[in-house]
């Protein structure tokens, strides 16, 4: 549950958040500026980042986002070692219901579904529940937001213990290697952000001898730029009020009725 790192605004219902950030002048220096113990610098015109939905350096970068609220979900992830000799029976599959997912289950580890792909190594995806993971000792205690998932809420022996019993049951020889990086890891997807635009236009203001500073110019730097952030945004409230007038509409009717 990440409910607790956003915060709801206007129009937005319970499953609707949005997280907003100020672009950090600190980490995004013009060129030539000096560098701090341990920094190096990343010359570039260009950025692409990939770094998921609490990505530090999109916070860093001042990137707004909206993000939408599920149920609790905690994926566990699988990387073991392919060896040529282990069984060619082994196909790549996915699987929400049926034998194994109840093997699993009776072993302590109940899942919503399973993914397992056979490419360069053993790739182990399931969706496991958090009483699973609290009964078998792999989180030690019952946290909310980010602290559910810390590396000292975690007891990797025994995470990695609950991963070698997802691979046995789908057949991986107790032989195989977990794969140095990335073993076993968790993670939560109980929500879903999307950035507010698709990019950001980033530049410096002033002199860069006399201490220039960044400024972000994502609506100013273009006239086209900045008519078509308005005009999206136009289309965008205009939905959300839609979207509230009619559930305002529904709820009075409902009401209506149960007084009638």
């Amino acid at each position: 549950d990440k409910s607790g790192d956003y915060a709801r605004g206007a129009l937005q219902g319970r499953c609707n958040a949005l997280t907003t950030a100020v672009t950090d002048a600190a980490f995004l220096r013009p060129a030539g500026a000096p560098l701090g113990p341990g920094e190096r610098s990343l010359k570039h015109h260009c950025l692409f980042i990939a770094e998921g939905e609490w990505s530090p350096t999109c916070t860093r970068l001042g990137v707004a986002k909206t993000v939408d609220r599920f149920a609790t979900a905690i994926g566990m992830v699988i990387n073991m070692e392919l060896d040529p000799s282990h069984p060619r029976t082994l196909r790549s599959h996915v699987a929400n219901m049926g034998l194994g997912l109840n093997t699993l289950k009776s072993l302590g580890i109940d899942c919503e579904n399973l993914e397992y792909l056979k490419g360069e190594t053993h790739y182990i995806a399931v969706t496991v529940r958090k009483k699973s993971l609290l009964d078998l000792g792999v989180l030690k205690e019952d946290k909310g937001g980010r602290e559910l998932l810390k590396a000292d809420n975690v007891d990797l022996d025994k995470l990695v213990a609950a991963a070698r019993k997802v691979a046995a049951v789908i057949g991986i020889p107790e032989t195989a290697r977990f794969c140095d990086f990335h073993p076993v890891k968790l993670f939560d997807f109980s929500s879903r952000a999307r950035c507010l635009t698709p990019f950001r236009v980033l530049g410096v203001a002033g002199d860069l001898r006399a201490g220039a500073s960044t400024a972000a110019m994502d609506a100013e730097a273009h006239p086209l730029l900045r008519a078509a952030q308005d005009g999206w945004h136009a289309r965008e409230v205009a939905q959300l009020e839609e979207v509230r007038t009619a559930k305002a509409k529904a709820r009075a009717e409902a009401d209506e009725k149960l007084r009638a």
